[in-house]
């Protein structure tokens, strides 16, 4: 039996993903590295160009001598030395988290790729059910998934939205409520029959389209987190000067989409 990827075997494009990730899920990113990263100082806008300038000139290295430096490390550490050299001390709280974060990242996706490959190659797991339920699983996160297009009153997630416009508090575990999960699983149930009725009508073509959604969701997320490192010095400059975080956002989606 063939896996979807073995099967499908064709590159695919998702351009726009990341175009659109960038004005709606990076706010989160930007924020932390711009206001979380130093205790008791702000980053000024010299401090800021200096870190900027530096992180740059890592990633730059990177690319020329073909190693791949992670963004999120060069700015990071270029913040918090920024932040430092302005008199403000270590927020170890902050990097405990990061660092936790950053070292369980490829366990666990090593373990849920794991988890993913053996279930599709069971041969008593049908393609027509295992393919519609790993969309249903992914369409479920996405419920609950912050994005700026959504209001900041409702969590930023569209699970949070059905339960603000429902209005019943009936909380589940901690601020998460009984609605919230009644959303989420009505989108999960929709996603799984829309890939279902794909796969019935032919199980090469719904591979296909769940392959490019995935593709779609991952360049999603990876063009979030890269515009928030991007702009995240500038978070305490913009947010001084009164101007949204969605036009800060803009603007870093601007500069890395002509970077790319």
């Amino acid at each position: 039996m063939r896996t979807p990827c073995q099967r499908c075997g064709r590159p695919f494009s998702s351009g726009s993903s990341p175009r659109s990730a960038r004005s709606l899920s990076g706010g989160s990113i930007s924020e932390t590295v711009g206001n979380d990263l130093i205790n008791g100082v702000s980053i000024t806008p010299l401090a800021a160009t200096a870190g900027l300038l530096t992180a740059a000139a890592f990633i730059a290295v990177g690319v020329q001598t073909g190693y791949p430096i992670p963004a999120a490390f060069a700015v990071t550490g270029a913040v918090i030395g920024a932040g430092l050299a302005l008199g403000g001390g270590p927020a170890f709280s902050t990097y405990q988290r990061l660092a936790a974060f950053w070292i369980a990242v490829p366990f666990v996706s090593a373990s849920i790729a794991y988890g993913t490959a053996t279930l599709l190659r069971r041969d008593d797991v049908p393609e027509v059910v295992g393919v519609p339920l790993l969309a249903g699983i992914v369409g479920f996160i996405l419920a609950n998934v912050q994005l700026a297009i959504f209001p900041a009153a409702s969590g930023g997630t569209l699970a949070g939205l059905a339960s603000a416009l429902v209005g019943l508090e009936l909380a589940l575990f901690g601020s998460y409520t009984v609605i919230m999960l009644v959303a989420s699983l009505a989108f999960t149930a929709l996603v799984f029959y829309g890939m279902r009725r794909s796969m019935l009508r032919s199980a090469d073509g719904g591979i296909r389209q769940f392959l490019i959604g995935l593709g779609a969701v991952v360049a999603f997320s990876s063009g979030g987190s890269q515009v928030g490192l991007a702009i995240g010095p500038l978070e305490p400059l913009f947010d001084s000067l009164g101007t949204p975080g969605v036009f800060l956002l803009a603007l870093g989606s601007i500069g890395i989409l002509l970077g790319a």
